[in-house]
């Protein structure tokens, strides 16, 4: 299984939300309101989150396959 688009998928929005969150974080600091085009949905952190650990579930499993196909190969 090729996790690599998967990965990249996930990636581009984290950096997507790391974006809108650095504009709340800089406007809160300023004391200016934080405006509706920067709202940040909890479900979309959550949902995130979620597709992370998928991503790190489907990371060990290949890897874990890929172990035992080395072990399974020297033996």
């Amino acid at each position: 299984m090729d996790i690599k688009p998967i990965r990249e998928t996930l990636l581009s929005e984290i950096e997507q939300l790391e974006e809108s969150l650095q504009i709340i974080a800089r406007r809160v600091k300023e004391g200016k309101a934080i405006g509706s085009h920067t709202n940040v949905d909890a479900s979309k952190i959550n949902n995130l989150i979620g597709k992370y650990q998928l991503l790190v579930a489907m990371s060990n499993e290949v890897t874990e396959v890929t172990d035992q196909q080395s072990d399974e190969q020297s033996n």
